[in-house]
């Protein structure tokens, strides 16, 4: 990474924590509280609203981290890790089956960029197991993944369920080992 990138980067995760802290951190807490009431008045519209944002936001390379700790924060535990689960899967699917059809396999296909290459090679040897591993990798876009499976022929069944196994352990280890941590802080 370039070194003046990995400063701009620095300094504005920096500003961002420092403006929470500032502006946010004690309002956090009403603010979870008013989200939690609005959801429980409306549960249905915001559950469906909640799954169609998690179901699309693999074709905009939006990660489901952030999406998972607002559910976790108005929804209850199970139910946020189940609806996600599903969220993941209908993006997972809607990857798939878009790929082909928008031409993004051809395209990839003509990537000779060394990363692509490296993960298409992973792939290549090791099928199922490095989709779960990069699924459950916290910081790599699941979506990635999808997108280069897709391109160079590896089944769907394999991609979803390497998908949806990574993605399974790191979800339950949010919801519920940060789940209790989260509600000790807003408590």
């Amino acid at each position: 990474m370039n070194k003046r990138l990995a400063i701009a980067w620095a300094c504005l995760i920096a500003a961002g924590i420092l403006s929470y802290l500032l502006f946010l951190g004690g309002d956090l807490s009403d603010i979870t509280q008013q989200a939690k009431a609005l959801a429980a008045e409306n549960f249905a519209l915001a559950a469906i609203i909640y799954t169609v944002i998690l179901s699309f936001r693999g074709m905009t390379f939006i990660p489901s981290t952030p999406l998972l700790f607002i559910g976790m924060a108005i929804f209850p535990a199970h139910f946020t890790f189940w609806v996600n689960m599903l969220g993941i899967l209908i993006s997972c699917l809607l990857v798939i089956y878009s790929i082909h059809r928008v031409g993004i396999d051809t395209a990839l296909a003509t990537v000779n960029n060394k990363q692509y290459i490296k993960i298409r090679d992973r792939i290549d040897r090791n099928g199922y197991y490095a989709i779960v591993l990069w699924s459950f990798f916290p910081f790599a876009p699941t979506d990635a993944i999808v997108y280069v499976a897709s391109s160079i022929g590896v089944s769907r069944r394999k991609i979803v369920a390497g998908v949806m196994t990574g993605e399974a352990i790191l979800n339950a280890a949010y919801v519920y080992g940060a789940g209790m941590l989260i509600q000790r802080i807003l408590a």
